[in-house]
């Protein structure tokens, strides 16, 4: 949030928070149900319906999950590379910035030790 104005940071936050949200935390559990559902040997059922699952390829289940775990970690490793390359500036641009010197003055402001009483008792009230 470093790049955002500091009157936009608000705004900011909550768009991010709406994109985590829809993209994370509403689709990760259907997608793993999906997945631990694909790795059912013998389903349940009822009236020719089917029910709950009674046994797992465990094998399967071991690498479906893990595998898709595994993808959207890279996934998200991609997009990172991505975002940098994007955000980073050109090396020119760094170099740049090097040989810029600043030079700031410090300025103190007076202070009156005299009236130090007054501002205790103001502190006071």
């Amino acid at each position: 949030m470093r790049v955002v104005d500091e009157e936009d940071r608000s705004v900011a936050i909550a768009v991010k928070n709406v994109f985590t949200k829809c993209l994370g935390y509403f689709p990760a559990p259907v997608l793993f149900g999906i997945i631990i559902n694909s790795t059912c040997i013998y389903w349940q059922q009822s009236c020719g319906n089917r029910g709950s699952c009674w046994m797992y390829d465990i094998v399967k289940y071991r690498y479906a999950y893990y595998g898709a775990i595994s993808a959207l970690r890279c996934c998200t490793i991609f997009c990172y590379i991505i975002v940098n390359k994007l955000i980073q500036p050109e090396q020119s641009e760094i170099q740049n910035y090097d040989h810029v010197e600043e030079t700031k003055e410090v300025q103190t402001l007076p202070t009156d030790c005299s009236n130090d009483k007054g501002m205790e008792s103001q502190t006071m009230l």
